[in-house]
């Protein structure tokens, strides 16, 4: 993505989050105040709140698996080994909502929707609530729950539009690449994105930003580097994880915040792991031993040095319809890279007194 960052006009606004529902102090600005802006559209602080009410919950679990913290009042703002909760709720809702827009700006282009403003959304969450309310007062099966709320809908909807905008792509802009990547499945099936085996392993991960300003100096990531290539020695010297991790910290002046758990590879992650750590889903699908250790791989776009020691390795019970599946990876695959690619060339521009200035109370 194109970070720029735009200065508010009054550096007294500012925004209070309350339980995962936004709460506009008074005075203030109004929920169509705009937090961020993708390719010129304003992203305002009623749909902003949205993405961090659905991200909410998966913080909480995320420090709460990663650092066996416990929720409290000063949960939100209490460091821990380098994190801070709010800082990855917002960085998790920026995201989220940056993906969103860029889906349904190629929902628009493509004819599948006419607006895409926070409004439009509104009201085809009215739509939608009156269609389910009419379906089960005539008995009529509805999947999914009777009435949506407004955090619930725009997933749903997202999803509905990218089933649409997948066999639109299929027969145009994605035509020749999927079918190159379905032909090159077919030749190499450790290329495919079915993994052939169900893959457990160690993850250790380090962060090589810097935490005030999001980006990566040479020292802090020469540093960080540094300290995984002697935890990955330990590691081949046959220490655990955690033993190798707190030798390594024991032998630095100022310990990193290291992440570290087992995780796996199989059919419902390799989606994820493909695409949000490409350089890590190389690695576990190329050839090697199984109880083998990684190199050292730099996830650029995570901003983090990634180890992997393999744990154990399954075979997966091949698909019956193996040519079938493999036209709908090879689509949902090429998909998810032409979205990744809109996503990285997208201008995006924070409003940045109201975006540093997000807190919870």
């Amino acid at each position: 993505m194109k970070w720029t960052f735009k200065a508010a006009a009054a550096a007294a606004l500012c925004l209070v989050f309350g339980m995962g529902l936004l709460q506009l102090a008074p005075k203030a600005f109004s929920n169509e105040t705009p937090i961020v802006e993708v390719n010129g559209y304003g992203i305002t602080a009623a749909e902003f709140d949205l993405s961090l009410q659905r991200q909410r919950t998966s913080v909480i679990d995320y420090f709460q698996q990663a650092y066996r913290t416990t929720f409290s009042d000063s949960f939100w703002t209490t460091e821990v080994q380098g994190e801070v909760p709010l800082h990855v709720l917002k960085e998790r809702a920026l995201n989220e909502s940056v993906r969103f827009r860029i889906v349904l700006d190629l929902a628009k282009e493509h004819g599948l929707i006419k607006r895409l403003t926070y409004a439009d959304l509104k009201k085809e969450l009215e739509q939608e609530n009156k269609r389910r309310m009419a379906a089960i007062r005539k008995g009529e099966p509805v999947y999914g729950p009777e009435t949506f709320h407004e955090a619930d809908f725009l997933p749903y909807y997202i999803s509905k539009l990218e089933i649409g905008l997948k066999e639109i792509l299929a027969e145009n802009e994605l035509a020749a690449a999927t079918e190159q990547f379905r032909l090159h499945d077919s030749e190499s099936k450790s290329e495919s994105l079915i993994p052939e085996q169900t893959i457990r392993y160690l993850e250790i991960s380090l962060s090589y930003r810097d935490i005030t300003s999001e980006t990566a100096t040479d020292i802090i990531k020469q540093t960080a580097k540094e300290q995984m290539v002697n935890i990955r020695n330990k590691l081949l010297q046959g220490l655990d994880g955690e033993a190798a991790i707190t030798e390594a910290n024991a032998n630095t002046h100022k310990p990193f915040a290291i992440h570290y758990g087992e995780e796996q590879l199989d059919k419902v992650t390799v989606r994820t792991i493909f695409k949000s750590s490409p350089e890590l889903y190389g690695w576990l699908t190329s050839e090697r031993e199984e109880d083998s250790v990684s190199p050292l791989l730099d996830e650029a776009m995570l901003g983090e040095y990634v180890l992997v020691k393999v744990i154990h390795q399954d075979a997966i019970q091949e698909s019956t319809d193996q040519e079938g599946q493999q036209a709908i990876n090879a689509l949902d695959q090429v998909y998810e890279a032409y979205v990744l690619s809109r996503v990285q060339e997208a201008n995006v521009s924070i409003h940045e007194v109201q975006y540093a200035k997000i807190s919870i109370q």
